[in-house]
């Protein structure tokens, strides 16, 4: 993805004292510098653009739009527009036009418009996520034709016995697919028992050939075509872990990093690594310092895992940026304020949990721009990632991107949770319903009102499959 910009937002950060001055969305390096990047745009503002230039269309860029605040973009001769209706806790209304397309956006959802109704989709947009009521958009041209594209995933029973000298079985499309085109064979030749048997291949049998340097996580299965017929999945055989020490990230550092690039040599091989990496910034003033616990775990199903948690996290105000604050016309309470505010964000990310699996390369890719200061988040949209907040209880992985939320009471949005097998074993629970109330009690998510009690409550979300103590609590403020 293309880099990210929100200069409104940036400038209210810092001209509005209740406001978060600085959030840890994150739990990566990455994330922190993303980040630290709407401050260095605060400070250099000066124009704000209202269009997309086409070049950065077409690669696919990022958006930051406050309700009832519009973009336009072209394509081809047609220009269009997108405009923020409305924006919830974790989704927005928007409406495309020229011709109206009204859409709603989920979390992380990505849709595929087709703007002109000609049956080639146009564009693709998605929620990444929602900073201080500001929505940030991710929106690319694309040239597809409209329709799902199906992938057969076929499932076979075993084979029949040998009959007249054949065997039979049944195979079924998973996915429901009209076309047949990868459809194993559903009849074979065979010698009936007490004759010279016949051994089938290894696909015949729905095994998976292990190479030479995989091992069988299961039982060696008989085959015509291989000695290495795996019945389970071809995992790399436990290595020694290389502990490549302890990093410190920073400007001064980047040209000089041995312990890194150990790191970065472990994933050229996908050999398993870890490293404690420290990241620290004196930025205009406003001191950023992160540490991350990262590992690489080897290959799994043909895939690089890598996995991160952020031990730490903290932002300190220095003189500098003091002075420039009470220069604008903010007190020092205001200030202490805001750094107490930023801190404490700061510190809803420990404990965090990434994995992710890369292919190889595009691992050592992410970690090479990530030491030559050429970071994207577009390096980390090539992986499948998975996020959790670790608990003392291992078995216990509920979380929700959604920390705390405060307003005036009749204010309500939609809060949800992750990290759970079963939604139904999910309840939802106000510690004082004078302040805010849930409108439902089990379930994924539910929606939060807030009362006329003036005060602070937490909102309690319950995992009981896993026990009472397997819980993440989501604050909320209602003021005056």
């Amino acid at each position: 993805m293309g880099d990210e910009y929100n200069l409104q937002n940036s400038l209210e950060t810092f001209e509005k004292p209740n406001k978060k001055l600085f959030m840890f969305l994150g739990v990566s390096i990455g994330v922190v510098i993303l980040a630290i990047i709407l401050v260095v745009l605060y400070f250099f503002l000066s124009v704000l653009s209202n269009n997309i230039p086409e070049t950065e269309l077409l690669e696919g860029t990022m958006i930051n739009l406050k309700e009832n605040n519009s973009v336009e973009f072209k394509v081809g001769d047609e220009e269009h527009n997108i405009k923020i209706n409305f924006v919830g806790l974790d989704f927005v209304d928007i409406v495309i036009q020229s011709e109206p397309i009204e859409l709603r956006l989920e979390l992380n959802e990505l849709k595929e418009i087709d703007l002109d109704d000609d049956g080639v989709y146009d564009i693709q947009i998605k929620l990444e996520g929602i900073e201080n009521g500001v929505p940030r958009i991710f929106i690319k041209k694309i040239n597809e034709v409209v329709g799902v594209v199906c992938i057969e995933n076929w499932n076979c029973t075993g084979w029949s016995n040998c009959v007249n000298d054949f065997q039979t079985r049944i195979c079924t499309d998973l996915n429901d697919c009209v076309t047949t085109e990868n459809k194993p064979d559903e009849e074979t030749t065979c010698v009936a028992e007490g004759s010279e048997s016949v051994v089938l291949t290894c696909s015949e049998q729905n095994g998976t050939i292990c190479n030479s340097s995989l091992i069988c996580s299961g039982s060696i299965i008989e085959a015509s075509d291989s000695s290495k017929c795996c019945d389970g999945e071809c995992v790399l055989e436990t290595q020694e872990i290389t502990d490549c020490g302890s990093n410190v990230f920073s400007v001064e550092t980047m040209e000089n990093m041995p312990n890194f690039d150990c790191f970065i040599e472990a994933s050229e091989s996908c050999t398993p690594a870890k490293l404690l990496n420290t990241f620290t910034l004196d930025f205009f003033g406003m001191l950023t310092t992160s540490t991350t616990f990262r590992e690489i775990k080897g290959f799994e199903a043909g895939k690089c895992i890598y996995y991160e948690v952020i031990e730490s996290g903290s932002i300190e105000y220095t003189d500098e940026i003091i002075q420039r604050m009470l220069d604008s016309g903010s007190t020092q309470e205001e200030i202490d304020e805001q750094e107490n505010i930023s801190n404490q964000s700061a510190q809803e990310t420990i404990d965090l949990e990434k994995t992710c699996k890369f292919n190889q390369e595009d691992l050592t890719t992410l970690l090479n721009n990530e030491k030559d200061g050429n970071f994207s988040s577009s390096d980390w949209n090539v992986a499948e990632c998975e996020n959790i907040m670790r608990h003392e209880d291992e078995n216990c992985h509920i979380y929700s991107i959604h920390k705390k939320a405060s307003g005036l009471a009749g204010l309500s949005f939609s809060v949800s949770v992750s990290g759970f097998t079963n939604a139904d074993s999910i309840s939802w629970i106000s510690e004082d319903t004078n302040i805010a109330t849930v409108n439902s009690s089990t379930g994924s998510s539910t929606r939060i009102t807030l009362e006329e009690g003036v005060g602070l409550t937490n909102i309690i979300a319950t995992d009981n499959a896993v026990g009472s103590h397997c819980k993440f609590i989501f604050s909320v403020e209602v003021y005056n």
